[in-house]
């Protein structure tokens, strides 16, 4: 019982991390239009790539991908892949910006990989304490796990599009 409420608490922490990092992206996007806004106004003409900022060719986990976490590893590698996509997107933003755009967004970016690589390695003590990466996530826990993982990546994925929504809007 002690176990599986231990479990509750780290899935939600952990969702709570991701939660953070995308408020912290749409903050940072937000607080950076402006200044994305005023660098590619300077620098629209010398704009280095012809595809569009609103789409994204990132792939995020599916629903049926997350669906199938049931061990602690998986969890872990199921988080890794949503970080490693949003900050697969996130450089592809910053690849289909403006030069002068480019040196605005890239401390944001680093300061988002340093938070969720810290969040990732928080993760992964709390789950040492409780168990190796076989250790199965017990039922009740598992729908808080899948649920806030399949939130976590809507996030995510909102964040980027809207950063992508305010770069093309400036162009």
């Amino acid at each position: 019982m002690k176990k599986k409420l231990v479990l509750s608490l780290v899935a939600l922490l952990a969702v709570g991390g991701l939660t953070a990092c995308s408020s912290k992206t749409d903050d940072t996007s937000a607080s950076s239009s402006s200044t994305v806004k005023e660098t590619t106004t300077e620098a629209s003409s010398s704009s280095s790539s012809s595809s569009s900022a609103a789409e994204s060719t990132v792939t995020y986990l599916t629903d049926e991908e997350i669906d199938k976490v049931q061990t602690f590893g998986d969890f872990k590698e199921a988080f890794k892949s949503l970080i490693d996509s949003y900050v697969a997107d996130f450089d592809a933003l910053i690849a289909d910006a403006p030069d002068a755009a480019k040196t605005t967004l890239q401390p944001f970016r680093d300061k988002v990989v340093q938070t969720m690589d810290e969040q990732q390695q928080i993760l992964a003590s709390q789950f040492a304490a409780l168990g190796d990466d076989n250790t199965v996530i017990p039922d009740s826990a598992r729908d808080t796990v899948i649920t806030s993982l399949k939130t976590a990546r809507d996030q995510l994925k909102s964040a980027m599009e809207t950063a992508r929504q305010q770069m093309e809007s400036a162009e």
